[in-house]
């Protein structure tokens, strides 16, 4: 009988989603609203940052997925970070929307603001 393989990158203890499972919550963030990538970030252990944005008409709203990664005196841990941006890409306020703990992301997306959607 076959094992099914996780969808995941061991290393020690800590746990590194791929590229599919940080998408998924994305997309889950998202909520079905195009997205633009800014950039996307690998070590020789995977994904440490990718940057999304979702352009509105009177803001832009970025969301970082991003692996601490110790070894560069950054804070461990695996997270989604959400920044609004004013017209002018002047920064306005954010918090974390997800964090992934125990092999599996707690996505908060109760602490999005609103985001219109494009018809």
């Amino acid at each position: 009988m076959s094992e099914k393989i996780p969808n995941i990158i061991e290393k020690g203890s800590e746990h590194i989603p791929t590229l599919e499972e940080v998408r998924e919550v994305f997309d889950e963030l998202a909520e079905g609203r195009k997205y633009e990538e800014l950039r996307k970030k690998e070590d020789e252990d995977g994904l440490y940052s990718w940057e999304i944005v979702i352009h509105e008409e009177e803001r832009d709203v970025e969301y970082l997925y991003r692996r601490g990664r110790p070894s560069q005196e950054e804070n461990p841990g695996l997270r989604v970070d959400l920044t609004f941006f004013d017209l002018d890409g002047v920064p306005m306020g954010g918090h974390c929307v997800a964090k992934h703990k125990g092999g599996k992301w707690n996505v908060n997306p109760k602490f999005s603001m609103p985001i219109k959607k494009h018809e």
